[in-house]
């Protein structure tokens, strides 16, 4: 049987961390996206579409969409982990009165 080792307060200021790292995150690729907008005005060529369409196409839901959801998953299951622990602890309270 596994020794648990963090509460649930730990396991909710972790979510809450990456929460804010989540929103930091966005701002860098809002930054990002800013950046590529004006550089593709002044730069020209067939190597620009392609990076582009690279970007647009591939990268940029994949760090605009993916990482987000990742992480929103990964919250969502620390929140749950520590709800679920607080409730089996009031169940056992409970249980002993």
């Amino acid at each position: 049987m596994a020794n648990i080792v963090i509460t649930p307060s730990e396991l909710r200021e972790c979510a809450q961390n990456l929460e804010k790292l989540l929103d930091e995150y966005k701002e860098h690729i809002e930054a990002v996206d800013k950046r590529m907008l004006m550089a593709e005005v002044a730069w020209l060529g067939k190597a620009k579409d392609e990076v582009y369409k690279q970007y647009y196409e591939e990268l940029q839901p994949f760090l605009k969409d993916d990482i987000p959801n990742v992480v929103d998953t990964l919250v969502e299951e620390l929140y749950g982990v520590a709800q679920a622990i607080d409730d089996t602890d009031e169940e056992i309270a409970s249980s002993l009165s």
